[in-house]
C-alpha cells in the first residue's frame, strides 16, 4: 500500500470502534438500463401469472359439479360459462392481457438493447474525434517544431528574466485550471494517443513514421499512457508509518458518511506550505464490532498537489 498520489506518503494510526458499513454512491445510466432489465423481467412474471389465471379458468369450465348444474339451471350455467370464458379468454381477459404483458418485457429490453448500441456507437465517434483532433495538434506541433523552438526558447528566455519564479507562480494556476474543467481534461486525455502519433509523424512530414520510420499505433488513451509510463523509471512503493501523527476523529468509530468525510477532512489539514512532508497522508482505521469481527476504513483525503513529478524522499 503506497501512502499517496504525491509527496511523502504515511498512514495514520487508526483506532477501535463499531462497525460502518456505507453504500450507494452515483448510479449512472448504467443502473437506469438496469432498472428496465428489472422492470422487464417483472412484466414477465406478471404475463406468466395471468397465464396460470386462464388455465384455471379452462379447469373451472370442465369442473363437474359445474357441469352437473347445467341441468337443474341451464340459465344461470351459461352465464357462468359465457363469464369465465369472457374473464380468461376474452378480448380483455388475462390470456389476452398475458401477450400484452409479455410483448412490452421484449419492448423494453429491446429499447435497452437499442440505448446501448447507441450508446456505444455514440461513444466510438467522440473517441475517433478525439484522437483525429489530437493527432492534428500533435502533427502540427511537430512539424513546425524545427523553425518554432528557437523562438520559444529566447521568448522563454525572456520571460524568465522578466518574471522570476515564472514556474512556481503558474503551476497553482494549471492546477486550478485543470480541476476546474474537468470535461476539458477528459478530452485532452482521450486525444492523448493521437496527438503523439501526430507529434511522432510531424517531426518527418514528408515521410510517414516519424524519424525511425515506425509509425506509432496508440489507439485510445490507455495504449498512450503505457508508452509514456515506459519513460519512468520504475521504483518499489513504499509506506511511512508516522504513529505520532493523528487527528481528532483517529480513535473515533464514524457514525455517519458525515463523520467519515470530517475525518478525511482532518487528514487533508495536516499538510500544507508549512508542513510539505505530510502532503499525501492517509489514515487506516480498524473497527471492531461487538461481534468481535472487523472492518478495515481506508480514508484518501484529495490529492495536495497534482503538480509534483515525483516523491519527495
Amino acid at each position: 500500500m503506497t501512502g499517496g498520489m504525491t509527496g511523502g506518503p504515511g498512514t495514520v494510526d487508526g483506532g477501535p470502534g463499531a462497525i460502518v458499513e456505507v453504500t450507494g454512491g452515483a448510479a449512472g445510466v448504467a443502473a437506469s438500463y438496469a432498472a428496465l432489465l428489472a422492470l422487464a423481467a417483472v412484466f414477465d412474471e406478471a404475463a406468466g401469472q395471468m397465464r396460470g389465471w386462464a388455465a384455471e379458468g379452462a379447469r373451472t369450465l370442465l369442473d363437474p359439479e359445474l357441469l352437473a348444474s347445467a341441468l337443474l339451471s341451464p340459465g344461470t350455467f351459461a352465464e357462468a360459462e359465457a363469464a369465465v370464458l369472457v374473464a380468461t379468454t376474452g378480448p380483455d381477459g388475462v390470456g389476452v392481457e398475458s401477450l400484452g404483458w409479455e410483448v412490452d418485457a421484449q419492448a423494453l429490453r429491446l429499447l435497452v438493447g437499442v440505448l446501448e448500441a447507441a450508446d456505444a456507437g455514440a461513444a466510438e465517434a467522440v473517441a475517433a474525434v478525439e484522437h483525429q483532433v489530437g493527432r492534428t495538434v500533435g502533427w502540427t506541433l511537430g512539424a513546425t517544431a524545427p523553425a518554432a523552438l528557437p523562438a520559444a526558447a529566447l521568448v522563454a528566455g525572456r520571460i524568465a528574466l522578466t518574471v522570476p519564479h515564472l514556474p512556481a507562480r503558474a503551476a497553482p494556476l494549471v492546477e486550478t485550471w485543470l480541476t476546474e474543467h474537468p470535461q476539458e481534461v477528459e478530452h485532452l486525455v482521450a486525444g492523448g494517443g493521437g496527438f503523439l502519433e501526430g507529434l511522432w509523424d510531424g517531426l518527418t512530414p514528408g515521410a510517414p513514421g516519424g524519424p525511425l520510420g515506425l509509425p506509432l499505433d496508440l489507439a485510445d488513451a490507455g495504449a498512450a499512457a503505457g508508452l509514456l509510463a515506459r519513460l519512468y523509471p520504475g521504483r518499489p512503493a513504499r509506506t511511512t508509518l508516522l504513529p505520532g501523527v493523528r487527528v481528532e476523529s483517529s480513535t473515533t468509530a464514524p457514525r455517519s458518511v458525515a463523520d467519515l468525510v470530517d475525518h478525511a477532512r482532518q487528514l487533508s489539514e495536516l499538510s500544507g506550505p508549512d508542513h510539505p512532508e505530510l502532503n499525501g497522508t492517509l489514515a487506516l482505521q480498524t473497527l471492531t464490532g461487538p461481534g468481535g469481527d472487523t472492518r478495515h476504513v481506508l480514508l484518501l483525503p484529495g490529492t495536495d498537489d497534482i503538480t509534483t513529478l515525483r516523491q519527495r524522499q
